[in-house]
């Protein structure tokens, strides 16, 4: 199943703003790769291309809600080494590498446990998000999972939490034989100059994303949940 919507042939009208009814190839690119890319990194921890479709704009940020940023201030402070980072200046690019960041910590704490002896030889990890305050980025063609003994009965990894703030510590699931990015539905985007808004839908939630035009290519800079599906 194709991840986006097609979008049929489009002149990059960079000096006007307009609401238009189908996407710019140049900004649906972005966000096919990002979706493409979004899908692997989940199982593979390798954030390393998450820069090829995501920056640190000022004029984007992540947030799950309005409000939600509050919770992830003291993760980009732990990943950046910048404590003096406050809430309004968390960016779309540094949460993600944070994000990956503090899940590849556990694990290497947790597979270093189990070498050691330490824990039982794990079964598959629950596909839980320790940063995803509303849950809501569930991994649909993850394979069904045992319980296993828990990362957060070890004290290093307890310690790691109360340094980030994380609410739960995670592992990644195993990788299935084929990974399928998350289908998306765009319902509209507007363009104005060298910054594009567009809504559209998850399976979970009806979502505003921020596009910056940064030289000469398209970056997703910030996401933004308007309303959630379902209960």
């Amino acid at each position: 199943m194709h991840p986006i919507k097609h979008a049929p042939d489009w002149r990059d009208f960079s000096s006007l703003t307009m609401f238009v009814k189908v996407v710019p190839p140049s900004i649906e690119k972005t966000l096919r790769l990002y979706l493409e890319i979004d899908a692997e990194v989940q199982y593979t921890l390798d954030d390393s291309r998450l820069s090829e479709v995501l920056a640190n704009g000022p004029r984007g940020s992540y947030m799950s809600t309005e409000g939600a940023t509050k919770h992830f201030v003291k993760l980009v402070q732990w990943y950046t080494g910048n404590p003096n980072i406050k809430e309004d200046e968390i960016r779309m690019l540094d949460f993600w590498n944070a994000r990956y960041a503090y899940i590849r910590a556990v694990k290497q704490i947790y597979d270093n446990a189990v070498a050691k002896g330490m824990l039982p030889t794990p079964t598959p990890a629950p596909m839980e998000d320790p940063f995803d305050i509303d849950a809501m980025r569930v991994a649909e063609n993850a394979p069904s999972m045992a319980p296993q003994t828990s990362p957060e009965s070890l004290p290093e990894i307890q310690a790691l939490m109360k340094e980030t703030g994380a609410q739960y510590a995670t592992l990644p699931p195993p990788r299935p034989e084929k990974i399928v990015p998350e289908q998306f539905v765009i319902t509209s985007i507007t363009i104005d100059e060298d910054l594009a808004h567009m809504v559209g839908d998850y399976q979970w939630a009806t979502v505003d994303l921020t596009f910056a035009k940064i030289d000469g290519r398209w970056y997703l800079i910030g996401s933004k949940v308007i309303q959630w599906h379902g209960g």
